[in-house]
């Protein structure tokens, strides 16, 4: 009896016994162990330092409302924030304490010089009378 149980269940046991082995070990990965450089570190530092920066600055309350005003809501800038990557990062916390808080004066001028040409070609071809020094194409 014991030759039998060994001869037909002994056999395919050792077989799925190698095969889970094998499998178990295919999923394993090495470890490699190296040295860190003090740039490395200190970088990744920044990286963190920098986003934590931004975030804060997306946090607070006058930059949310104008996002709200945008239609952007704050937990879709988190996630924005988030996925950029550290490059992106290190330039927006760069420029975070040049940027301006309302628009540059180079928006404004070039908004004001626009609505002045569009006003000055209408009134050539007659369409409005906004300036007296212009005089219409007959």
């Amino acid at each position: 009896m014991k030759k039998y149980v060994v001869r037909y269940v002994g056999k395919p046991l050792c077989l799925l016994l190698a095969l889970c082995f094998l499998t178990v070990d295919v999923g394993i990965r090495t470890a490699h162990a190296g040295m860190i450089s003090t740039e490395t570190v200190l970088a990744a530092q920044e990286n963190g330092d920098a986003r934590a920066q931004v975030m804060t600055f997306f946090a607070r309350e006058d930059v949310q409302q104008a996002m709200l005003t945008q239609g952007v809501a704050p937990d879709e800038v988190a996630a924005r924030v988030a996925s950029l990557s550290d490059a992106e990062i290190m330039q927006i916390a760069n420029q975070l304490d040049h940027l301006p808080a309302g628009a540059s004066l180079g928006t404004v001028v070039g908004a004001v010089l626009f609505i002045f040409v569009v006003l000055l070609i209408t009134d050539i071809f007659g369409y409005t009378k906004v300036f007296t020094f212009v005089q219409p194409v007959r």
